[in-house]
């Protein structure tokens, strides 16, 4: 948690509330005063770290104790009203363009959304898209997390699911990887390290997603894409992953399987 590096390549949604644990372990501990102190130096040695590190993790072993019946609860509660959505009627609602009027948080696509209302639709994917430059290689930049104005940024996706549900339409939010001149179906490597760092990457960006669909109230979170190869030759790094959705996820879990054999 005090490392740049992970703050560099974690979802901000997830380090700010980790950063928000932190702080509230701090003002536990030292106070204020010297809680205050602490953050203008922002800097802690090997040695402090070392003798924070039981603490730490015994505050967050009771911070989420505290929360568990409660998490529980609405979870349950989320499951059973889920549980009795609609059959869906709508279409996957993707992002149009790069550019500030013509992306989800523009007038366009409001107008869109009416006009696949009035034409019977009860339910939309929103598809915030990421990408992977090589199939076979993950390269540094590959799974990031879109910020920059005219982007599906978490703004942009929140506002056509604002817009969405105004019209009476339920939500799927439905993450998806856009394949340099190919498609998720060819993501392949061929040592175990590679399917490793794969994963953790894989994991860190859709939980981004999971979280954000828990803290709108979609009504469906889909956790993957036509990931052929990649489900059918690991598929308990997806039960993996779909066991940490749901625990960050009350609403419902799916996935988007391509026709043949994955879908089988």
């Amino acid at each position: 948690l005090l490392q740049n590096k992970i703050f560099e390549r974690e979802s901000p949604l997830m380090m700010g509330a980790m950063s928000g644990a932190f702080a509230a372990f701090s003002l536990k501990k030292w106070g204020k005063e010297t809680f205050l102190k602490q953050y203008i130096k922002a800097n802690f040695d090997e040695q402090e770290i070392i003798n924070l590190e039981p603490e730490w993790l015994q505050f967050l072993e009771e911070f989420s104790s505290s929360y568990k019946e409660q998490i529980a609860t609405e979870h349950l509660q989320k499951r059973e009203k889920t549980s009795r959505l609609p059959y869906f009627k709508g279409f996957n609602f993707a992002h149009e363009g790069y550019n500030i009027y013509d992306g989800y948080i523009s007038q366009e696509a409001t107008k869109a959304l009416t006009t696949l209302q009035q034409i019977g639709t009860n339910s939309i994917a929103i598809v915030p898209y990421s990408g992977m430059r090589n199939p076979h290689a993950l390269q540094p930049t590959d799974m990031r997390l879109w910020r920059r104005a005219g982007t599906e940024n978490d703004e942009s996706v929140i506002h056509s699911a604002f817009q969405a549900k105004k019209l009476g339409m339920s939500i799927v939010l439905k993450p998806q990887l856009w394949i340099h001149n190919s498609w998720p179906g060819d993501v392949d490597f061929k040592t175990d390290q590679e399917w490793q760092a794969f994963f953790e990457r894989y994991n860190r960006w859709i939980m981004h997603y999971a979280l954000l669909a828990e803290m709108y109230d979609f009504e469906a979170f889909c956790v993957g894409v036509e990931f052929v190869k990649a489900t059918l030759k690991h598929p308990e790094e997806w039960r993996k992953i779909i066991y940490q959705v749901k625990k960050l996820n009350g609403g419902s879990v799916t996935y988007a399987a391509n026709w043949g054999e994955e879908f089988e």
